[in-house]
């Protein structure tokens, strides 16, 4: 690398502080881990590794600020792998559209650009990955250990442990409906995690703000489109 990169370098890495990220929300939070990640790419700081290398890195500093990148997941289906070297290869090739001066390396950095159209960048891509290690935590761990590695779910855990009485309350004598309001209390909740809030579980969502379900599965890579460079 030379002088200008390691510069550019310096300051990337300067941002990638995790009691910063430690305060974002979830959507906040994979803007900025997706960012990052393809600003480092950019540099390439390394001859060889830099994917490798940089997933350890975002998913250790993701770790770090209490998040949790499912990188794997990428790798269970055929087109997963494809469907972030893509989103990668477009968030790089957005940020060194303004830096480049020949006219055929910018030319073929358009027609990368045009041949990936319709498939998403790097961060939004991440939505399918990135959850709070703390809603990971209240769906998959017992209760006490849960709270144990994260305290700030006690609100969480109150508000589940009312339900039932509460739903019971407004239908008393429908066991099925007492059941259905029960599983949706505690979607609720879990969506609300989903999100990276910790408080205020059970007051209605407001209508237009945001609903962060688990991730489900990568949409697939546009039909016709080349597949982009892998690991790098």
């Amino acid at each position: 690398m030379d002088e200008k990169a390691i510069g550019r370098l310096g300051k990337v890495l300067e941002s990638a502080k995790p009691d910063a990220l430690r305060s974002l929300n979830t959507q906040d939070f994979t803007q900025r881990i997706g960012t990052l990640y393809a600003e480092l790419d950019y540099v390439h700081p390394f001859l060889d590794g830099n994917s490798r290398t940089l997933r350890a890195f975002t998913g250790q500093l993701a770790r770090e600020a209490g998040y949790t990148i499912d990188w794997d997941k990428f790798s269970r289906r055929p087109t997963g792998r494809d469907l972030l070297y893509i989103a990668r290869d477009r968030s790089v090739n957005e940020i060194a559209k303004p830096h480049i001066q020949h006219p055929d390396t910018m030319q073929k950095v358009i027609n990368t650009l045009d041949r990936t159209q319709g498939n998403r960048a790097l961060p939004e891509l991440l939505r399918d990955v990135v959850r709070p290690s703390r809603a990971i935590a209240f769906e998959k761990l017992p209760e006490a250990d849960a709270l144990e590695r994260f305290p700030e779910l006690a609100p969480a855990y109150k508000t589940m442990r009312a339900a039932p009485a509460y739903v019971a309350s407004k239908m008393p004598n429908d066991k099925e409906a007492q059941k259905a309001g029960v599983h949706a209390a505690v979607a609720q909740i879990q969506t609300r995690l989903n999100a990276g809030e910790t408080q205020d579980f059970s007051r209605p969502r407001v209508q237009g703000e945001p609903e962060r379900k688990a991730p489900e599965a990568s949409r697939d890579i546009q039909a016709g489109r080349p597949g982009p460079d892998r690991e790098r």
